[in-house]
């Protein structure tokens, strides 16, 4: 079951604040002083405008997402602008993501048309955009719009909630943010699971971008490292297989392994470790990279209180679900029962 705590990350067509955009049809009537009076407020180039009010497109953006002293600046043009004229004012929403870039990685981005480009937003934006209604457009004598449905909208937006813990993510992110600053690396990247179910409860990357301000986001902030990135696991991983081995009974922790001296082909890859190593025993394979990196105790203190802390939310985060599927049981049961009688 996902943590409902994460509902709000996901907002299904919750636009938000409102915006005004301003359009054009097919102006013709100097389009010159036009194109210099909107240029001088709209802070876009004159040409770039006077270029757009010359097109022979029907419809045309000249600016999206207003603020209102801007909309209140063009209105005072005295520009032919409202219904039936050249140039109209409309309303348009805007995703409002409240977490700000806290887990965008997982959530994702959605662009000026609210349509997701990134993470969970692109990948079921289907499910949170529903299905559009289609209208005919007819245009009366005086240039004026008719709209007739067609056919209305046929699935509606529907809610997506997600396995990230937003505590867990918090603690997770500012690990990450410390560990990336305090080794200088160009990015980072973390994933933390359930080890029981296997969910997702935190996943995040830097450098990182803030879904709020998706035109300012950079390439490197907007990838998502954490899943798209290769690299070899080596010491990271090497603990889970130590240790899986060691509860099956397979291998004792003095039983020795030829590292072939820190090289090794599979599929086709070479594979090198750091130190050409010899025959090793299981423990000094789990031990002797930790000699050579010579880890701080203070560092290693730091960490295992992140842990403690992660581990303290995973089990909030685990009663609270118990709780949820508590009382689902017990709605279940009562309908169940008042439909048999």
């Amino acid at each position: 079951m996902a943590n409902s705590r994460c509902a709000k990350r996901v907002i299904p067509r919750v636009l938000f604040p409102l915006f005004r955009s301003v359009f054009q049809k097919c102006y013709r009537p100097e389009p010159r002083r036009a194109a210099r009076l909107l240029a001088g407020v709209l802070d876009v180039q004159e040409a770039r405008i006077l270029e757009r009010l010359r097109s022979d497109q029907p419809f045309v953006w000249l600016k999206r997402r207003m603020d209102p002293r801007m909309t209140k600046a063009v209105q005072s043009l005295g520009l032919p602008i409202g219904k039936g004229q050249p140039f109209g004012l409309e309303t348009e929403g805007k995703r409002f993501y409240p977490q700000g870039p806290l887990a965008v990685h997982a959530v994702g981005l959605a662009n000026i048309d609210q349509h997701g480009v990134e993470g969970i937003e692109r990948k079921l934006d289907g499910d949170l955009q529903g299905d559009a209604s289609r209208y005919l457009a007819v245009r009366d004598g005086r240039g004026g719009t008719v709209l007739q449905l067609v056919q209305p909208a046929s699935k509606p937006p529907r809610d997506v909630l997600l396995t990230i813990d937003l505590e867990i993510q918090h603690i997770v992110e500012r690990e990450l943010d410390r560990a990336w600053i305090e080794s200088g690396s160009r990015a980072a990247a973390a994933i933390l699971l359930d080890p029981v179910t296997g969910q997702v409860l935190a996943l995040a990357n830097r450098p990182t971008a803030d879904p709020n301000r998706y035109g300012e986001a950079p390439p490197e902030g907007r990838r998502n490292r954490a899943v798209v990135d290769q690299y070899e696991p080596g010491s990271t991983f090497k603990v889970i297989t130590a240790a899986t081995a060691l509860e099956l009974g397979t291998v004792t922790p003095e039983r020795p392994f030829d590292c072939q001296n820190g090289s090794i082909s599979i599929a086709g890859k070479r594979i090198r470790d750091h130190h050409p190593y010899g025959v090793l025993t299981v423990r000094e394979i789990l031990e002797f990279p930790l000699k050579m990196r010579g880890v701080a105790r203070d560092e290693r203190a730091k960490a295992q209180a992140a842990l403690d802390e992660a581990r303290a939310a995973l089990e909030r985060a685990r009663g609270e679900q118990d709780a949820r599927e508590a009382r689902l049981r017990t709605f279940a049961e009562r309908h169940a029962a008042g439909g048999s009688s």
